[in-house]
C-alpha cells in the first residue's frame, strides 16, 4: 500500500507538481512557475493512478537535486563512489538509480554523455529540473519506491563535490568497457601514468581504477593498484614513465580519453602556439650563479631545501612532500627545456647545449640548496595545520586554506567537509553507553593529541578492563 501522499512531500518542502500518470510529463504548460498547495492534487484524482508527482530540482526546493543514474553500470559506480547515506530511490528493475541530495549553490542540469554513443550515463539534475518521486508509478506499471538504507532527508554537500562524483561514475562506467583479459595489467600502468601526468590526485584515481577492476570481475585488483601507485611515484621521483603509447593502443579513440579528462578535471594540455608564447628568450651570458638564480624563481615557491636534513621538499596541494635529487635535476631540465631557442642559430643552441649540460644542472642543483635554505624548525609550526591529499586543513575552522607556513605532515586521505563516521560514533555511543559528556572528552582527547601540542600539559592513559574495547578504541583512533 502506498502511504507517501503529495503532502508528504510538501512538507519536507519540495516544491512539487502534477504529472501525467505513468509518466514523468508535466500537466500544467506552466509547471515551472506554479507553486501546487495539498489540496490542489485534489483536483487531480488519486495520487498514482490518476497522476504521478514530480519534484522542481535546484532553487525551487530549497536546494534539492538528484544524480540520475542512466545505465546498470552507472548505478553499480554510484553504489561505490557515491555517499549513499542520503535519500536513494529507484524501482524493481531499477533499484537505487537516483540519489537526492541538497546543496547551497544548485546549478543547471549537467549531462554525462558517452563520448563514442552519445548515450547518457549519468546527470546531475538541478534548477530548471524535475525528478519523477517514489509514490508515483513508472511506464511499465512499476512502482518507484525508495530503498530500504534510504535516510529521510537528503545529505547536505555541495554542487562541486557531486559534479566531481558524476565525473568519476562517468569515467568508470567507459573505462570499464575496455579493461578486458589481457590488457589489464598494462592499462593500468598506462592510466596510472597518464593521470600522474595530468595532475590528478592519487587517492581519487586509486579508488577509481579500484571500482573499475572489481566492477570488471577482475583478479587482480592489488596489481592494479600497485600499478596505479608505482607510476604516480616514478613520475615524483623525476623518472620516465612510459604511458601514450600503451594508452593508445589500449584505447586508440582520443575522444574516450579526452573526455574522461574532461570528467575528471585533469589539466588541460596547452597547445603548440601557448607553449611557443610561454617560453622565454636564452639569457645572453648564462653563468652558474645566473642560472640557479634563474632556476629557483622558475620553482615558484615549489621547491625548498632543508639544510639540517639534507633534503629538499616540493609543494603538491599546499604540502611540502620530500622529493630526490634526481626529481630536482628533472625540474631543472624543464627550467633548460622552458627556452625559446632560434636551432638555425649557432650562438644560440651553443649556449643551450651548456644550459643542459651535466655539469651546469648539477651546478643549479648545488646552488638550489644555498638559494632555497630552510630550517627544519621552520616546518609545522602551526598545529593546527594539517597536510590532506587535496590541500591544507585549519583545524580552527574547519576549512582547506592558503598558507604561507610550510607544512609537511600529510594525513593519507583527502578532506571532505561532508563526509561523516556513523561507524565510529556508534562505537563511541556503545563503549560509553550513550554519556554524551564523556563522549565529547574522548573527542577532545583524541584531537587534542593529533595536534602534537603539548600546551595543556596532558597525559592520557588508556585502562585496559576489557582487552577487546581498548583495542577498537587504539585502531580506531589510529585511523
Amino acid at each position: 500500500m502506498n502511504t507517501i501522499t503529495p503532502k508528504t512531500y510538501i512538507d519536507m518542502g519540495y516544491d512539487i507538481t502534477v504529472l501525467v500518470p505513468k509518466t514523468k510529463r508535466p500537466m500544467l504548460p506552466n509547471w515551472g512557475n506554479i507553486t501546487l498547495n495539498a489540496s490542489d492534487f485534489d483536483a487531480y484524482g488519486t495520487f498514482s493512478t490518476d497522476y504521478n508527482v514530480g519534484i522542481k530540482l535546484g532553487s525551487a526546493s530549497g536546494g534539492i537535486v538528484d544524480i540520475d543514474l542512466d545505465c546498470a553500470a552507472a548505478v553499480w559506480f554510484g553504489h561505490s563512489l557515491l555517499n549513499t547515506a542520503t535519500q536513494v530511490f529507484g524501482r524493481d528493475n531499477n533499484p537505487a538509480s537516483h540519489y537526492l541530495y541538497c546543496v547551497p549553490d544548485p546549478q543547471k542540469t549537467l549531462r554525462f554523455n558517452h563520448p563514442i554513443t552519445g548515450k547518457g550515463i549519468v546527470e546531475l539534475r538541478g534548477n530548471g529540473g524535475q525528478t519523477v518521486l517514489p509514490g508515483s508509478i513508472y511506464e511499465d506499471g512499476s512502482t518507484i519506491r525508495f530503498e530500504d538504507n534510504s535516510l529521510p532527508e537528503p545529505l547536505l554537500t555541495d554542487w562541486g563535490t557531486l559534479k566531481v562524483q558524476c565525473g568519476f561514475i562517468a569515467a568508470g562506467c567507459v573505462l570499464s568497457e575496455v579493461w578486458t583479459e589481457g590488457n589489464r595489467h598494462r592499462l593500468a600502468v598506462a592510466l596510472g601514468g597518464w593521470a600522474a601526468h595530468k595532475g590528478i590526485n592519487q587517492a581519487q584515481f586509486a579508488n577509481l581504477i579500484e571500482a573499475v577492476a572489481q566492477y570488471a570481475d577482475d583478479d587482480d585488483v592489488g596489481d592494479r593498484l600497485a600499478c596505479v601507485e608505482n607510476s604516480y611515484s616514478r613520475l615524483a621521483n623525476g623518472d620516465t614513465v612510459a604511458w601514450k603509447d600503451i594508452l593508445s593502443q589500449c584505447i586508440p579513440n582520443d575522444q574516450v580519453m579526452n573526455k574522461v579528462a574532461e570528467w575528471l578535471g585533469a589539466a588541460k594540455e596547452p597547445s603548440n602556439v601557448e607553449l611557443r608564447a610561454a617560453r622565454k628568450k636564452l639569457p645572453h651570458a648564462l653563468s652558474d650563479v645566473q642560472s640557479g638564480r634563474e632556476f629557483c624563481d622558475f620553482t615558484d615557491g615549489r621547491l625548498i631545501f632543508c639544510d639540517d636534513e639534507d633534503q629538499f621538499y616540493y609543494r603538491s596541494n599546499g604540502v611540502f612532500d620530500p622529493v630526490t635529487v634526481p626529481f630536482v635535476k628533472a625540474m631543472v631540465m624543464r627550467y633548460a627545456d622552458s627556452f625559446d631557442v632560434d636551432m638555425t642559430n649557432y650562438e644560440e643552441v651553443k649556449k643551450l647545449r651548456a644550459a643542459q649540460s651535466i655539469s651546469r644542472i648539477n651546478a643549479i642543483v648545488d646552488l638550489a640548496r644555498a638559494n632555497l635554505r630552510k630550517s627544519s624548525s621552520d616546518f609545522n609550526i602551526d598545529p593546527f595545520l594539517v597536510g590532506c591529499g587535496n590541500g591544507v586543513l585549519d583545524l580552527r575552522t574547519g576549512e582547506l586554506v592558503e598558507t604561507d607556513s610550510i607544512v609537511t605532515r600529510r594525513i593519507g586521505t583527502n578532506y571532505n567537509p561532508q563526509a561523516w563516521c556513523p561507524s565510529f560514533i556508534a562505537f563511541l555511543n556503545q563503549v560509553f553507553d550513550g554519556d554524551c559528556d564523556k563522549i565529547a572528552f574522548i573527542r577532545r582527547a583524541v584531537g587534542y593529541t593529533l595536534t602534537g601540542k603539548t600546551s595543556g600539559q596532558c597525559m592520557f592513559v588508556l585502562i585496559e578492563k576489557v582487552r577487546m574495547v581498548s583495542l577498537l578504541s587504539r585502531k580506531s583512533f589510529r585511523r
